[in-house]
């Protein structure tokens, strides 16, 4: 009998051990071509990520197939794609990007991902309405949010107030639903930070292709407490997201285009985050 329950602890950490973890990069505001969006192209390359997350920005100008195409056709996929506010109208992107719609529910990995456009001000409404449904009916241990405005000032310049009516529906739903939230995966800000949203791990990733000055922020709004947990140095950086097959933890690690150099890893968790100790610590301002 011994030998038997010895076999089945064996069996179960092999299985442990051989469980699938997916990997995907997360980049923000990359829509455009250039030096720029092909450093970023290489740095992905050479982490061997075929997996692509991107949170909105997919569009400057031009078209959707002179900046994409190429990725494509090197082997990389979209698994989710949300809209931001530079784009060649909603219908367009959905459709070269074979997603869903403007807003949906997705799995990958047995995580569930629920992606918004918080782009569109006429479906504010609509989208509030049906998130409250999605979020009642996931079962996965894993919950991210992907949409593009970050719902509260993060130190990239751009405020929370262009989006208004959207992002106030968003800290209501916070407030009801934040321990069922791993992260939220946004962009719009041309930086890459983790900022803590009271508790929910906000990942920006917008640094990607381009790179504005910012600054870590550390202030309380709303009853929301909004600090910055790790700021990179204004150059190009991504943001890669590992799921364990089946767990409820997650890890996401910051990474410089110049030199694939990781630079801080983070355990993720609903609820929790924890920061490793190759993460430096941002120089936090007295005021908002």
């Amino acid at each position: 009998m011994v030998k038997y329950i010895f076999f089945f602890i064996l069996l179960f950490g092999a299985l442990n051990v051989f469980a699938e973890t997916a990997t995907m990069a997360i980049l923000g505001d990359a829509g455009l071509t250039g030096p720029d969006l092909n450093k970023l192209h290489e740095s992905i390359s050479q982490e061997k990520i075929k997996s692509l997350i991107l949170p909105g920005d997919n569009l400057y100008h031009g078209r959707y197939t002179w900046t994409w195409d190429t990725w494509k056709e090197t082997g990389f996929y979209f698994d989710i794609t949300a809209i931001g506010n530079h784009n060649d109208g909603y219908a367009k992107e959905v459709k070269y990007f074979e997603v869903p719609g403007e807003y949906y529910s997705i799995v990958k990995n047995h995580a569930r991902f629920l992606v918004l456009n918080s782009d569109n001000e006429n479906k504010v409404d609509e989208q509030c309405h049906w998130l409250e449904e999605e979020i009642g009916k996931v079962q996965e241990k894993q919950v991210f949010l992907v949409y593009h405005h970050p719902t509260f000032d993060t130190g990239g310049g751009h405020s929370w107030r262009v989006k208004e009516k959207f992002q106030l529906c968003m800290r209501e739903f916070f407030k009801k639903h934040k321990s069922q939230i791993t992260a939220l995966l946004l962009g719009h800000e041309h930086i890459t930070s983790l900022v803590d949203f009271d508790g929910i791990p906000a990942i920006i990733a917008g640094s990607g292709r381009e790179i504005k000055p910012s600054k870590a922020v550390f202030y309380d709004e709303d009853g929301f407490k909004i600090r910055t947990k790790f700021l990179a140095p204004e150059t190009q950086y991504w943001a890669a997201l590992e799921i364990p097959e089946g767990g409820d933890d997650a890890w996401v690690d910051f990474i410089q285009v110049s030199d694939n150099a990781h630079t801080c890893r983070v355990h993720l968790k609903p609820g929790s985050m924890e920061l490793g100790s190759n993460c430096p610590k941002p120089e936090l301002p007295t005021t908002h």
